[in-house]
């Protein structure tokens, strides 16, 4: 996750202010770091923005439209699945791609679907898991009733 969002207001004010903290800004580094590895959610869209192509600094209003598990929460979690090569991997809420990451790691790109309602936090994970060399089936849709077209899941993972 090269970026994430913070709250640098109070819970009671209004209107709420944020802060877009990016791995390429040093001064960002350690703050980014303490977010993906400190135990909360980590909050990556704001108010509906394009995640792709954002410009670091501060927002006001508006609310957090999307947000990824805890790395540490992802992981306890995909160890229950025991996923194993070969397995077809359905991934509800696609956040920031890491679940779905983990899994083509795993399971192999081929089996792995990932699907989430927003199309840009859809077009942010399939370029973020494409440079890390994974190239799931990444869809834009309502994960309600999953995604019947690549159907036959071994595994199903709801964030």
């Amino acid at each position: 996750m090269p970026q994430a969002n913070v709250r640098r207001s109070g819970s009671d004010e209004s209107p709420p202010r944020w802060d877009l903290l990016d791995w390429a800004v040093p001064a960002d580094q350690e703050e980014l770091l303490g977010l993906l590895y400190g135990g909360e959610s980590v909050l990556v869209q704001h108010d509906g923005e394009p995640v792709l192509g954002r410009v670091p600094g501060p927002r006001s209003g508006g609310s957090i439209t999307a947000m990824s598990s805890t790395v540490g929460m992802t992981v306890a979690l995909q160890q229950r699945l025991t996923l194993q090569p070969g397995l077809r991997v359905l991934d509800i809420g696609t956040g920031a791609g890491v679940t779905a990451a983990v899994a083509c790691q795993i399971a192999g790109d081929a089996g792995v679907v990932t699907v989430d309602r927003d199309e840009h936090v859809t077009a942010a994970a399939r370029v973020r898991l494409a440079l890390l060399g994974h190239r799931p089936t990444t869809v834009t849709g309502d994960g309600a009733n999953g995604w019947p077209a690549g159907g036959g899941y071994d595994r199903i993972f709801v964030s």
